[in-house]
């Protein structure tokens, strides 16, 4: 295997969405995950990246795809500015939609990984109203399947099954809480 000078490696690129806190707010209420982020990893922000929407769908759409989902109103700032897709992003799988970022950095010969902490998975949003992927977008993919297997009703089940057979083998089981 030819070993690639690290000079010529392209850098390893990682976003990181912290959907559930402004910019501001990331940097008044987690200064010290901030410093990590700019002091170990070098990391880049996006001070002026906008709220498109009320959740993460069609704020993921606008990051990850460059599409706004919604209209957004008219404000002291802007014109009203319509949908570019209204109800069309969501009609079809995402499979061939080439602004999807992770299909450029694919393209640019980047391995790709996408891991989500919510289980739907902000793509497969109500699968009868937004199919989402229909194969692995990525390289490396944590579905919204994988988190499902890791739900609490599954685990518990999976230790029930587990307790049972112990049980049956005689051995003794002692629940531990974190």
């Amino acid at each position: 295997m030819k070993k690639i000078d690290q000079k010529q490696r392209p850098p390893d690129v990682h976003i990181i969405i912290l959907d559930s806190v402004s910019y501001s707010a990331f940097i008044r209420t987690m200064p010290k995950t901030l410093y990590e982020f700019r002091n170990t990893y070098d990391a880049i922000s996006f001070p002026h990246l906008n709220k498109n929407g009320l959740n993460s769908r069609p704020n993921s759409f606008a990051l990850l795809f460059g599409r706004q989902l919604y209209s957004l109103k008219k404000n002291i700032f802007h014109e009203e500015t319509p949908s570019e897709c209204q109800d069309d992003c969501c009609k079809d799988p995402l499979d061939n939609d080439d602004q999807f970022i992770a299909y450029q950095f694919k393209k640019a010969g980047y391995k790709t990984l996408m891991s989500e902490d919510w289980a739907m998975g902000v793509f497969n949003w109500n699968s009868m109203m937004c199919p989402g992927f229909s194969k692995k977008p990525v390289d490396h993919y944590m579905s919204f399947k994988t988190h499902i297997y890791f739900s609490w009703e599954t685990m518990a089940q999976d230790l029930a099954r587990f307790e049972i057979q112990n049980l049956a083998n005689s051995k003794t089981i002692i629940p531990v809480s974190s």
